[in-house]
């Protein structure tokens, strides 16, 4: 308690708390997560996707702000994916990657997320979260055959906002791994839905007739992997 009253009246500290408050305000939810990152490499760009708030009761509880961008053709997100280095001599490694999803928009945007899960085979009948090698083709909106999903695997990205999903996965369970040790070597996240949703009715009264998703693909630029 006597360090914890020493700090409080250090001009120091008061100057310190003030200031990141003041840039809390002016740099807002966006910028601040990505010049942390930059300042301390051991800041994270957002929170975990997993973190993010379940979209329970879509039937009744929408934005009406979150279902107009959702509901254009352009992306209502932006992707930047992170990978681990990858070492030529341990092919049981775990390679983790890291995909920051960025809402670009002024309204809570539903995203699908499955967590500890990324889509490696974009072949693969599969909405939500993937990466692929820079090299390969772009991704293809071959989502799955659903009618609408379970609000776990809904989370709500609020407000330019963004968050992280990182997963970590053996080097020798990534189909096409060879290409990550390959000279100049590169990957791309993306990301795609092929359904709106339809709503799960839990009480009398439905307003909303779909849950809210976008639909189509958006991938990040490429980002180059580290080999060792």
């Amino acid at each position: 308690m006597r360090l914890l009253r020493r700090n409080r009246s250090s001009p120091n500290v008061v100057f310190v708390m003030f200031f990141l408050l003041l840039v809390a305000i002016f740099l807002g939810p966006s910028t601040l997560p990505r010049l942390l990152a930059t300042l301390l490499p051991f800041v994270d760009e957002g929170v975990p996707c997993d973190w993010l708030r379940e979209a329970t009761d879509r039937s009744v509880h929408q934005s009406l702000l979150g279902r107009a961008v959702s509901l254009r053709d352009e992306p209502p997100i932006s992707l930047d994916v992170r990978v681990s280095s990858v070492s030529l001599a341990d092919p049981a490694q775990l390679v983790v990657f890291s995909v920051i999803v960025i809402n670009n928009t002024i309204g809570t945007v539903p995203i699908l997320v499955t967590p500890d899960e990324l889509i490696l085979d974009p072949n693969q009948p599969t909405s939500g979260l993937g990466v692929v090698s820079g090299g390969a083709p772009d991704v293809s909106n071959v989502g799955e055959t659903v009618d609408s999903y379970p609000p776990g695997r809904i989370r709500l990205l609020g407000p330019q906002q963004r968050c992280v999903h990182e997963v970590a996965i053996p080097f020798n369970q990534i189909p096409g791994g060879s290409a990550l040790v390959a000279e100049n070597s590169t990957v791309r996240a993306f990301y795609r839905n092929n359904v709106r949703g339809a709503v799960q009715q839990t009480s009398g009264v439905s307003v909303y007739g779909d849950q809210g998703l976008w639909t189509g693909v958006v991938e990040s630029s490429p980002r180059a992997v580290g080999t060792g």
